[in-house]
């Protein structure tokens, strides 16, 4: 199963003792009366590979549903959505196992915390990133082709050569990479690489190898971005 880790730079994370919680709540109007939807992150200790420290997130986010309850309509209810975060301190980011929606709305909240937790996300050419490894597709969006607005090119590790994929790039944006990159072990990991820095592993090994393999690939992505 593939398993996404969202980038997000966070410099100036407060160090917390383990089961130490930052939260922030906020006022919501649910058809029952006034609610509060809550945001925390909790501090586990150290992840498998000790580089980062693992946090678990509580999100709770309102959701329109169509249920009953003690045999009354509900239509809107209070979901709380669980995941694991896991900082890398000396880089100073997160990366964050769920999807962008989720980080998003966790990291605007935790920004209205005490402390504040600041966050940025970046954004970059991935045109820069094809020395990582072997391309092999792409997703090109805001493209400025008559009737067309996203395209997406798959094939071998040739496919960069191809006139589909210089068409693309002289009247788009590359907007997702798919590409084939090689451990500091030799081993080949494939994966999406997106514009924000997050990266979508295309199979699970482990927390340890997953955390330990992305943080090498961030390292090449400073390198290549430095150069």
């Amino acid at each position: 199963m593939p398993v996404a880790l969202r980038y997000v730079t966070c410099a100036d994370f407060p160090k917390l003792a383990i089961n130490d919680v930052i939260s922030n709540e906020v006022q919501t109007s649910l058809p029952w009366g006034d609610a509060t939807t809550e945001t925390s992150i909790t501090h586990l200790g150290s992840a498998e590979d000790r580089s980062f420290e693992r946090y678990m997130v509580l999100h709770q986010v309102e959701r329109d549903v169509d249920a009953l309850y003690n045999q009354e309509a509900v239509r809107r209810l209070i979901e709380n959505r669980r995941f694991p975060a896991y900082y890398e301190r000396s880089g100073g980011y997160f990366l964050v196992q769920a999807p962008e929606r989720d980080v998003n709305g966790m990291f605007d909240r935790l920004a209205k915390s005490d402390p504040p937790i600041r966050s940025e996300h970046h954004q970059i050419d991935l045109m820069n990133l094809m020395a990582l490894g072997d391309t092999t597709g792409a997703y090109f969006g805001n493209l400025r082709i008559d009737k067309v607005r996203t395209a997406a090119v798959f094939g071998t590790t040739t496919v960069v050569e191809s006139d589909e994929w210089v068409h693309y790039a002289e009247h788009g944006d590359l907007r997702v990479l798919y590409m084939r990159v090689m451990q500091e072990d030799g081993a080949t990991r494939t994966l999406q690489l997106l514009t924000d820095r997050s990266v979508v592993l295309m199979k699970d090994a482990g927390e340890h190898d997953n955390l330990s393999f992305t943080k090498e690939l961030q390292e090449s992505i400073d390198t290549l971005l430095a150069s």
